[in-house]
């Protein structure tokens, strides 16, 4: 974020709160072909994925003590992932979020986020992996996005 003047605003101070996964079968995911697909930590996954957020200089994720002073708190459920078999050659994987976003002095707000990737099936059981890879990478493109939104709108309304 850069200030009018063009100097360089200290980033966006996120706290991610918790994430959960609210789909029935945590480990289920779909089937490509006749394989299901499993997975075995899918908050780990999420909360991997938006830490990677946290190498854009607009924001910088805070936890403990420093969770305190953040400029925005995230809370994240998983409601949907799966993927399936769209023609014996090709597959569809989608995500489905829904992120709350808090910040000091404003009322919450959650917004819904999918991500979709369509590929062709090999035989390789990285396959489903890479397209949730890609699918979620989607939806952290519009988080990141958003993040950068909502805290540039708090540094507004409180006259920074």
């Amino acid at each position: 974020m850069r200030a009018r003047d063009g100097a360089t605003d200290a980033p966006c101070r996120v706290h991610l709160v918790d994430i959960h996964d609210l789909r029935l079968d945590p480990q289920a995911l779909g089937s490509v072909g006749s394989r299901p697909v499993r997975a075995t930590d899918a908050v780990a996954w999420l909360r991997s994925g938006f830490q990677s957020l946290n190498r854009s200089p607009y924001i910088r994720f805070v936890e403990g003590e420093e969770a305190g002073a953040s400029d925005l708190s995230l809370r994240i459920e998983l409601i949907n992932a799966y993927v399936m078999s769209i023609t014996h050659i090709t597959r569809a994987a989608s995500v489905v979020l829904r992120v709350r976003y808090d910040r000091p002095g404003s009322p919450s707000d959650d917004q819904v986020y999918r991500g979709t990737h369509d590929a062709l099936n090999w035989v390789s059981g990285d396959e489903a992996r890479s397209s949730f890879s890609a699918a979620l990478a989607e939806i952290l493109g519009a988080v990141d996005r958003d993040v950068r939104a909502r805290c540039s709108a708090s540094l507004a309304a409180s006259g920074n």
